[in-house]
């Protein structure tokens, strides 16, 4: 029986907090007319996570923040994704984190890409 699967491609992200983080991405296709969303947003709170009281996203399922796409060549797929040393200096080391990006074209969405989002400190 054929099967047909649509999940995302899997892309891990390991970085520390503070820093800047521009990532290339190269989808050898076409993107021509494409919107683009990305997030970043908590997965879950490890048992080890020294919390702050106050001033971090920490509730499961919240978003973190929202990266900057930039579409560098549409017609060859090629995109950057820029996570500033701002957005980094949100997250927590021992917080576990996913990030997505979604494209949108002509009205239908799909997840391309998505994955842990670790953040360490210096």
């Amino acid at each position: 029986m054929p099967t047909l699967s649509r999940i995302p491609g899997e892309l891990n992200l390991i970085f520390v907090i503070g820093d800047d983080l521009p990532i290339t991405i190269d989808l050898d296709q076409d993107v021509t007319g494409s919107t683009w969303e990305c997030g970043v947003y908590v997965d879950g709170v490890g048992v080890f996570a020294t919390l702050p009281a106050s001033g971090y996203v920490t509730t499961p399922g919240a978003t973190v923040f929202a990266p900057t796409v930039t579409v560098t060549d549409a017609a060859a797929g090629q995109l950057t994704i820029s996570i500033t040393d701002a957005q980094t200096d949100m997250m927590l080391d021992g917080v576990s984190y996913r990030w997505f990006l979604r494209q949108t074209l002509s009205g239908q969405s799909r997840t391309v890409l998505a994955g842990f989002a670790e953040a360490r400190d210096p």
